[in-house]
């Protein structure tokens, strides 16, 4: 088996559906099996190698990172670069997740405003008649 088909087995593992196309080093919005399709609470990212990668879903609580099987331990250099990577993916899906959330949060502001100013010339309008 190849590394990318490991990861989507590790992904699977947690009951979260991969991906079909995997784009090693771009952050993947994925699935909950038991959820609806639109739910999309997980995310992955493959590195770049295809020797490791990350599985989080906010929903679940998960947040995990996987490497691939090696013949040899890594070096304190390799290690160094894994955890780099790793923490960088985080704080990518970290800032995905809260700019979704803030435009949910002005998306609904919006909707507020728009609804208040048409009860305001709804009123103004009454009042002139």
């Amino acid at each position: 088996m190849n590394n990318v088909e490991d990861f989507k087995d590790a992904i699977r593992a947690h009951s979260l559906i991969p991906p079909s196309v995997f784009t090693p080093g771009k952050l993947h919005r994925i699935d909950r099996a038991d959820k609806p399709k639109e739910h999309k609470s997980g995310w992955c990212l493959l590195f770049n190698d295809c020797n490791g990668g990350v599985i989080s879903d906010f929903s679940l609580d998960i947040s995990e990172t996987w490497q691939a099987r090696n013949d040899r331990p890594l070096t304190p250099e390799e290690k160094q670069d894994f955890i780099r990577r790793t923490d960088e993916s985080r704080r990518q899906a970290e800032t995905a997740r809260k700019e979704k959330s803030d435009q949910a949060a002005q998306e609904k502001r919006s909707d507020r405003d728009l609804a208040g100013n048409k009860r305001s010339q709804k009123n103004t309008l009454s009042e002139a008649l």
